[in-house]
């Protein structure tokens, strides 16, 4: 009896713990697995990234992924150099001065005469092409132009105009316009049996009078003008090479009334007679003699 009770209790022990074996492998699961906080799950976006704090390094570039291109550097603006300031013009003395005209490619033409060598200076004065000067100064202009301070030998007055406004040789000679564009332009003719002539005439301030005559080297040639008030000069240029040059003691600053002497040779035999006023308008009376 008690080996049958001892055997029924094996076998009902032996019994629960198969129904227990069967219920643990049969019923429980494997726990999810958690999602790491590095990777996305579907539906979330990357978490944007966090600044840079001042004072800290910044996170180091990406890498890129093989088969994908590297991003391109960002472009840093150049530096944009500072303007360096104009510097002005600086005039240099003519020594010796030069002898001018004033031109433009418009006889009527107006030219500045400025206070200083720049066209923003002011303009005190104006001249007219063909106005007699001498040049007294020129400067290099920030507009890249030569200009040349100049003195207007009929009035006196002096300023800068532009380089390509002043020609430093004589008008040409054949130009059968006046030299001043304002004055008379004559040849002087000797009546038959005459070696001299006398003309009037009468010129305002800022213009003058030109006379051509003809005459062979080594011939002696006389020049006298006179007026009421004392306030007529005249020039005497040669002709030679195609250019105008002045005779000795007759030269643009002369400022002379009277004149004689033998005429030079090496020219064509052209020569130039100018008449202007020293002051205000004048009268002249003007006697030519050759021999």
């Amino acid at each position: 009896m008690t080996d049958f009770l001892s055997r029924s209790h094996q076998l009902l022990m032996l019994t629960l713990a198969v129904i227990a074996t069967s219920s643990i492998s049969c019923g429980s699961k494997t726990p999810p697995t958690t999602t790491s906080t590095g990777e996305l799950a579907p539906g979330q976006s990357a978490a944007p990234p966090v600044a840079t704090q001042p004072g800290q390094p910044a996170a180091p570039p990406v890498a890129a992924q093989p088969g994908q291109p590297a991003a391109p550097p960002v472009a840093q603006p150049a530096a944009v150099p500072a303007a360096a300031p104009a510097t002005a013009p600086v005039a240099t003395n003519l020594n010796p001065q030069e002898t001018g005209y004033l031109t433009s490619q418009d006889a009527g033409a107006r030219i500045n005469v400025r206070s200083s060598p720049s066209t923003s200076a002011s303009t005190p004065h104006y001249g007219v092409p063909g106005d007699a000067v001498t040049l007294q100064q020129y400067a290099n202009g920030t507009d890249g132009y030569i200009w040349y301070n100049v003195r207007f030998n009929a009035s006196g007055a002096t300023g800068w105009v532009r380089g390509d406004f002043v020609t430093t040789g004589m008008p040409a000679a054949n130009s059968a316009a006046p030299v001043t564009g304002t004055g008379i332009s004559q040849t002087i003719q000797f009546a038959a049996g005459e070696s001299s002539a006398s003309l009037y005439g009468s010129v305002v301030r800022g213009t003058e009078d030109t006379y051509y005559v003809s005459a062979s080297p080594g011939q002696y040639m006389q020049v006298n003008v006179s007026s009421p008030e004392g306030n007529a000069v005249f020039q005497i240029y040669g002709e030679v090479e195609g250019t105008w040059s002045p005779l000795v003691g007759a030269s643009p600053g002369d400022d002379t009334s009277a004149w004689a002497d033998t005429l030079p040779g090496g020219g064509t035999g052209n020569f130039m007679i100018v008449v202007g006023p020293t002051r205000g308008n004048a009268d002249y009376s003007l006697f030519v003699s050759i021999n």
